[in-house]
């Protein structure tokens, strides 16, 4: 199990174009979320969450923005996503 958790690592920092430490850095620090923090979490990555690291790298890489700095726009884009959620479901269908 360990070793598939460090392919599916290996093969989502590979399609971001990041080192794997960059990628376990991140989400030790909470950059996905806490399900992705503890180091015995799975480390999947769906589509949603490679284009949000491809996003961090943009900001990272183009923009200079340091990791502090990431870290509070990944939480913010968690929080606008459940607003979104919760305005949704408050809606109805």
């Amino acid at each position: 199990k360990l070793e598939a958790c460090r392919l599916m690592l290996w093969n989502a920092a590979r399609l971001a174009d990041v080192h794997p430490e960059l990628l376990r850095f991140y989400c030790q620090q909470g950059f996905f979320g806490e399900a992705r923090t503890q180091p015995e979490s799975e480390l999947t990555f769906d589509d949603d969450a490679l284009y949000e690291l491809r996003r961090f790298e943009h900001y990272r890489r183009r923009h200079v923005v340091n990791r502090k700095a990431l870290r509070l726009i990944a939480g913010l884009s968690r929080e606008v996503e459940r607003l979104q959620n919760e305005l949704r479901f408050l809606r109805g269908p």
